[in-house]
């Protein structure tokens, strides 16, 4: 047998024949509206409006795989349910539904109205044990448009989930947007490993202090790595003195500490050593004093194309103190476009909805559409099985996908398995 949730999803879609259908007493029924989901103790569905024998009746319906459950439940004993104006049962034993001030409650019974395919579908995406439930039903509805428009709003709602966690923390600056994008800036920068120390790093140099410094790649640098603890590293390298120096003074002068959070290289490829990530971003403030800039879709172009090229120093360093071969370090595209994903599309999205702008979801899916797919192990989950991403704004459909829906195999509430339960 099926879970109840299954027959609550079959009757809010009504995915039964409604042909002909009448009560156990052979009453005619017709369903006019299906009510709303009750999420709270009493009645399955709300304010439903059904017609029995021509006469149009409104209130609460109740749902059961088994008809005895009304009694087993002890509804028959319950005022909240004598405004049940229907019972909705897959399989009946016969048995008279009576509310508790002894009127009869009328009942249809689903068992041959509900199609096969529908109760065995769902068996299947309980059952499999794959990555996703639907792994092999999805190639039917691959290139559906559905599922592309399915995807597309899951982007917009994964990048409103991001906005929703920074605006709690906007609350808690009193609406400082800019230190905000510092603290994000920095995490992102840094990486998964190196998040909690880079959040940590935001909090402890407010982005005022730093851009006070914009036009200074030197003191900014100081200040980056003074305050990270990095400079205690590589006391013998000259560029290091030269920051020490630095750092000692700007430390009295605004009163700063150390994070005592340390940043990890383990298991780290060069390139996202927290030393490069922390100059590339004195390269990134020294052009954009003000970050809110970057929350204008022109302005975010410029973003796409400029170097961001850390000062000379790093074309022959990765870390603080140990040389490497000569090469240009500027921030890549790649990263550049999950700075656009990650920090600038939710804050975005946030600063348009706390100015009251209605144009907060088209900006969301502009900007999205003009960047790349991101290949990683989710979004080649569903490439593998006939979806084609055309842009960011689809591979983070498919992440929101895979994680809230595919994981916890919601499939009666994902777009794409609705659809396949037919």
């Amino acid at each position: 047998m099926f879970p109840e949730k299954l027959l609550h999803f079959i009757w809010q879609t009504r995915r039964f024949d409604t042909y002909n259908l009448q009560d156990s007493e052979g009453n005619t029924v017709r369903i006019i509206n299906v009510g709303t989901l009750n999420a709270n103790q009493g009645p399955d569905f709300l304010n439903a409006k059904v017609e029995i024998s021509g006469i149009i009746f409104t209130g609460d319906v109740e749902l059961h795989i088994d008809s005895g459950e009304w009694y087993r439940h002890g509804h028959h004993n319950d005022e909240k349910y004598n405004a049940v104006i229907l019972h909705v049962c897959y399989t009946s034993n016969s048995a008279k539904i009576m509310r508790k001030d002894m009127s009869i409650c009328p009942e249809i019974v689903l068992e041959k109205r509900i199609t096969t395919n529908l109760l065995s579908h769902y068996a299947m995406l309980q059952a499999e044990k794959t990555l996703i439930p639907c792994e092999k039903l999805f190639p039917a509805v691959a290139k559906d448009f559905h599922t592309k428009q399915w995807i597309e709003s899951l982007g917009v709602g994964r990048i409103g989930e991001k906005a929703q966690k920074m605006e709690l923390r906007l609350k808690a600056l009193t609406q400082d947007w800019e230190q905000v994008a510092w603290e994000n800036l920095l995490v992102y920068m840094c990486g998964t490993v190196n998040a909690v120390a880079a959040q940590r790093l935001g909090e402890v140099l407010p982005f005022s202090v730093l851009k006070k410094y914009a036009d200074n790649p030197l003191k900014m640098q100081a200040l980056l790595f003074g305050v990270s603890g990095l400079l205690q590293v590589a006391e013998n390298d000259v560029f290091v003195q030269d920051l020490t120096t630095e750092w000692t003074y700007l430390q009295a002068k605004h009163s700063l500490s150390c994070s005592e959070i340390p940043f990890s290289y383990l298991r780290m490829r060069a390139a996202n050593f927290p030393d490069i990530r922390l100059a590339q971003v004195a390269a990134m403030v020294q052009k954009y004093p003000q970050l809110t800039q970057l929350l204008e879709i022109g302005e975010i172009v410029h973003f796409i194309d400029a170097d961001f090229l850390p000062s000379e120093y790093w074309q022959t360093h990765y870390r603080l103190g140990k040389d490497s071969v000569k090469k240009n370090k500027p921030l890549g595209q790649t990263q550049k476009e999950l700075l656009l994903i990650n920090l600038l599309a939710p804050l975005g999205f946030l600063y348009r909805n706390v100015h009251g702008r209605e144009d907060a979801s088209e900006w969301v899916i502009h900007l999205l559409s003009i960047l790349h797919i991101e290949k990683n192990s989710l979004t080649h989950i569903f490439m593998d099985l006939g979806f084609e991403p055309e842009n960011a704004l689809h591979s983070q459909g498919l992440i929101a996908c895979k994680r809230n829906y595919c994981d916890e195999r919601k499939c009666l509430s994902c777009g794409i398995g609705n659809r396949l339960l037919k």
